[in-house]
């Protein structure tokens, strides 16, 4: 992804169940906010202390992008968009993985992430 300059990927897990209105956010990722780094589609947030903060943008059927805000790792990630960027600095932080990769992917601190309310996959 990184080295062939995709912008954007879908990573899911292999059982999840998509809500099929998922297809108008995967067309329309460019219209998340600007330095995204990623965006989850399902996930735990009352696992990870996560507060999110409205962004602003609302998609198809009342679903809203949100500003993940809170204390430690997303959790239960089901699927998520990973920018290019986000991917980059993915790497740069798993050189040596020594924790469950939702440790990585939930890393508020270092990567700019929202979560989409309600979630789409489960």
């Amino acid at each position: 992804m990184v080295d062939n300059r995709i912008d954007a990927m879908l990573i899911m897990e292999d059982d999840i169940v998509i809500n099929q209105s998922i297809k108008s956010v995967l067309e329309s990722y460019q219209r998340f906010p600007d330095g995204w780094d990623m965006a989850f589609l399902g996930c735990d947030p009352r696992r990870s202390m996560l507060k999110s903060i409205p962004s602003g943008k609302t998609f198809s059927d009342g679903y809203e992008l949100k500003q993940a805000r809170g204390i430690g790792p997303v959790t239960l990630t089901h699927a998520y968009i990973v920018s290019n960027q986000g991917a980059t600095k993915l790497l740069n932080m798993t050189r040596r993985i020594h924790k469950p990769i939702d440790y990585y992917t939930g890393n508020i601190g270092s990567l700019s992430i929202y979560v989409f309310t309600p979630a789409f996959v489960g």
